[in-house]
Order: structure tokens, then sequence, then C-alpha cells
């Protein structure tokens, strides 16, 4: 099918659904970060990135295809220091901040899904 797809992230419930149209079209479990946690609201993909330096509030920087890098192999970038990503580990590992993390196989396809412009609403 052809979008654009919608998501929805339920922080209660710690899953993220996707809708195209009003069919529903999966649903992903994500962890979710802390301090801040992201902030409920209507967002928009406004960038989509298969690498991204993940910069940790101490200054520290970790590139892009490490390892330990927290946003693993794919990123969406919500805006309002909200993002979409995957996971440096397959079990999920510690989201970063304001981001919502899903296991990287769940994040390869939520990215492929989602496209730049793609609405995500946030709730509580």
């Amino acid at each position: 099918l052809r979008g654009p797809f919608r998501a929805e992230v339920d922080l209660a419930t710690q899953e993220v659904v996707l809708y195209w149209k009003q069919l529903y079209a999966g649903r992903f479990p994500v962890s979710v970060g802390q301090e801040p946690a992201p902030t409920p609201g209507e967002f928009e993909v406004r960038e989509k990135q298969t690498s991204r330096d993940y910069r940790g509030s101490d200054g520290k920087v970790i590139p892009a295809g490490s390892a330990t890098n927290p946003y693993g192999n794919v990123f969406l970038d919500l805006g309002r220091n909200v993002a979409i990503h995957s996971s440096a580990l397959a079990e999920g590992g510690p989201p970063s901040g304001g981001c919502i993390s899903l296991s990287p196989r769940d994040a390869e396809d939520v990215f492929a899904i989602l496209s730049v412009g793609s609405t995500v609403t946030i709730r509580r």
C-alpha cells in the first residue's frame, strides 16, 4: 500500500500503532526515554536517517555505526527533541531521553513504513 501512514504512540502501554488512513497497519512494542520523557502531542516525521552520531549530555560523541550508539541504525526525527529510533541492542537497551526506541528489526519496519511528513501522535 502507498502511504501516507500515520503512527500513534501510547506512552502508558509502550507501543506504537501504525495506520493507513483509518485502517490498522501494525503494532510494535517500544521503550520510552526518560529525563525528559517524550512530550505528548502531534508530531511529523521531519527527517529519516540510517546513521546518526549520538551526542550525550556530557558532550561525549558515539559515532554512527558503533555497537554502543543508542540510536542504532535508523532514526526518525520528529522535531522538538523527540525521535523514534532503533536501539543498539537486540533486547532494546536503554533509550535516550525524549526518544521512542524500537528493537532493531521493528525499527527497520517502522522506518520503511513511515515517510517524511507522516503524522505521529504521542499520548499518555
